[in-house]
């Protein structure tokens, strides 16, 4: 595989933008965080209103991700089983459109964990027991796991006490996520993991489109300079009351007309982060601060809170870490003298009447080209159990 065609897969794959930061520097950011970083723009007042153009949004009549298909007996046999390859994922609609399909480059190589182990390994054996060589694949490093068990390197026999899997899933500040398109039972944790790719890089594009209430909106408007030279494609536009994202934009820089298409936008006005969910423990937490555009400047704000974030001040997209204490009133499970957790009749844990969630709330503060500041609360919650 080329170092450009493996490009285009991972962003083909998880759904990214890529724009140039230098000549050999490139910046790679999921689509949604891409939108997130643009503005919202009123610009009712410089568009031709009866140039206006509705029409129906041509819906895709089948969603497909599939993956290369793979010789391995264990993918074979999972193929037998469901009728699907493993990790690809299928919907069918009753609309007329085209077929939407990401076929990503890579094989997607199921792992098989050991009976009452973390031992996993993946097998590049067909159906014949014969080995085969692999396409090119894409595995996530999972946390370090204790084991016991032997390895051969060819001259010596060594016993390994502890490893680091690799495979279709990882766990990283507080939630898993797989590689694989669809929900799968992870090979290794033995739950399905549902921030898979659909969910956590494709999900909110997809479903704007299926909002019923979603229109492509084709219309003419004159732009004044000031917005005409900073307007960007994942800038938000406003016309009347209903706002828009910018499906496609041909310029005129002599006259200022411009003609856009535009689909309904039903994401949420306001860049609001989730709620992150972490440990009673607390821990190290790093999350990416993307600064909108004509944003210059971000200052973390943590408050009394206890967070420390480092840095505290960014002047372009940055992975921050922040320490997150403890929470100081966790509840706890009721166990018997046996060390066992005590169990309702329906199996379910008993926990102690005390104790709860805590929830730590930082303040981003946004400084704009034009010394206007947005501020952005950035919550944090600290699990009771």
């Amino acid at each position: 595989m080329t170092v450009s065609d493996f490009v285009k897969g991972v962003l083909k794959e998880f759904n990214l933008t890529i724009a140039p930061i230098t000549q050999t520097s490139f910046e790679l950011m999921p689509l949604e965080d891409w939108y997130s970083k643009g503005r919202i723009i009123d610009i009712t007042k410089h568009t031709d209103i009866d140039s206006i153009d509705i029409q129906r949004v041509p819906l895709y009549k089948r969603i497909s991700f599939k993956y290369q298909q793979s010789e391995s007996f264990m993918n074979g046999q999972f193929s037998d089983t469901f009728g699907r390859e493993y990790g690809s994922l299928e919907q069918t609609y009753d609309y007329d459109g085209a077929e939407y399909l990401v076929e990503s480059p890579f094989e997607n190589l199921l792992h098989n964990k050991f009976t009452g182990t973390d031992l996993q390994v993946g097998y590049c054996i067909n159906r014949n027991w014969g080995k085969y060589i692999p396409k090119p694949m894409l595995l996530y490093m999972a946390e370090q796991k204790t084991c016991n068990f032997k390895f051969n390197n060819g001259s010596s026999v060594a016993t390994l006490t502890n490893y680091i899997p690799f495979g279709q899933d990882t766990y990283a500040n507080g939630q898993y996520y797989s590689l694989n398109f669809g929900p799968e039972i992870s090979s290794l944790r033995d739950i399905v993991i549902n921030n898979h790719i659909f969910n956590t890089y494709y999900s909110n594009y997809i479903n704007n489109l299926y909002v019923k209430k979603n229109r492509l909106v084709y219309v003419k408007c004159y732009l004044p300079l000031s917005i005409l030279a900073s307007i960007r494609l994942n800038d938000r536009v406003v016309i009347r009351d209903k706002r828009y994202v910018i499906n496609e934009m041909s310029s005129n820089l002599t006259t200022g007309e411009v003609n856009l298409v535009l689909l309904l936008d039903f994401r949420r006005f306001i860049r609001k982060k989730p709620k992150f969910i972490i440990d009673k423990a607390g821990g190290i937490f790093k999350s990416p601060v993307i600064l909108p555009n004509k944003c210059v400047q971000a200052d973390i704000d943590v408050g009394t809170t206890g967070i420390t974030a480092t840095p505290n001040r960014i002047f372009v997209d940055t992975n921050v870490e922040f320490n997150i204490p403890a929470n100081p009133d966790p509840a706890y499970y009721l166990i018997t003298e046996d060390s066992y957790r005590l169990d309702t009749e329906d199996f379910f844990d008993l926990r102690s009447e005390e104790g709860t969630f805590d929830v730590l709330t930082i303040v981003i503060t946004y400084t704009y080209e034009d010394g206007t500041t947005e501020k952005e609360d950035y919550p944090f919650v600290i699990s009771d159990l």
